[in-house]
């Protein structure tokens, strides 16, 4: 007969078994989408559309939207699709994201509609959360009003020449946004002298560079500004998001950044 030494460690593995399936279900299960959430999201996000009321961008940004869960694949999104595939419940038009399609944060063709589709599940902070989905939404209209999405790698900033050159830039932008008058002009322009320099040290930096300002720059503006509150929170953030990106090891990742900066001071 087994010995009790054998049958209590077997025991033990049988529960550990059983707690990680538990785990795993429970995980499963706050995974899935769930609707009344969704359409709270989806309302509030209206509310900070309509605050702007498209004078940022000359359109008002909310429109088709969903969030998609990567694991199940399931969608819930804002209003019905042209082919009426998804249906209603609880709210919000829920469906499946078919296997041919990638779950990702984007701009998407789907089912007659041209969505912004954002993976699920998002920051419980409201604050955060619209700085995403209003980055999203940037996207979607982006074409429309004239700033086409342009791919540019920009690898030059990982050199040490370009990393140097970077952060001088963001050095003096994050100066220009903590001084009044005559110092911000200096600092202002001192950021102009270091950018400029620095995409002296490489042939296609300038075009590279504004591809992506234009494109992730703007569509993190975007999201920065009409998350905030008011010009001086606004500025707060532009602030912090220079310190987060200069401590990232590949800095081309957050070269979008300094047009978060450059448009807040712009705005002040």
């Amino acid at each position: 007969m087994p010995s009790c030494r054998f049958l209590a460690s077997l025991v033990a593995a049988l529960t550990f078994v059983a707690v990680i399936f538990i785990a795993m279900t429970c995980v499963s299960a706050e995974a899935q989408i769930d609707p009344a959430l969704a359409q709270r999201y989806f309302g509030q996000l209206k509310q900070t559309s309509d605050r702007d009321g498209g004078r940022l961008w000359g359109t008002a940004l909310y429109g088709p939207i969903f969030f998609v869960d990567p694991a199940s694949r399931e969608v819930a999104a804002n209003q019905a699709d042209a082919q009426g595939v998804l249906k209603v419940k609880d709210g919000v038009w829920m469906g499946t994201l078919p296997n041919d399609l990638t779950p990702a944060n984007t701009a998407i063709d789907w089912l007659g509609v041209h969505w912004t589709m954002v993976m699920w599940p998002v920051n419980d902070f409201r604050e955060a959360r619209e700085r995403l989905l209003l980055h999203e939404y940037f996207h979607r209209v982006q074409e429309r009003i004239g700033l086409p999405a342009h791919d540019a790698v920009n690898s030059h900033v990982d050199t040490a020449d370009g990393r140097i050159w970077l952060e001088m830039e963001w050095r003096a932008l994050e100066r220009a946004l903590r001084q009044p008058g005559v110092e911000r002009n200096r600092a202002v322009a001192d950021a102009l002298l270091f950018r400029a320099y620095r995409r002296s040290l490489f042939p296609e930096a300038a075009r590279d560079e504004n591809w992506l300002e234009l494109n992730e720059g703007l569509a993190e503006y975007t999201g920065v500004k009409l998350s905030s509150e008011s010009l001086e929170e606004l500025v707060f953030r532009a602030d912090r998001a220079l310190r987060d990106g200069a401590s990232h090891p590949v800095l081309r990742v957050h070269l979008h950044i300094p047009a978060v900066q450059r448009t807040a001071l712009c705005s002040t």
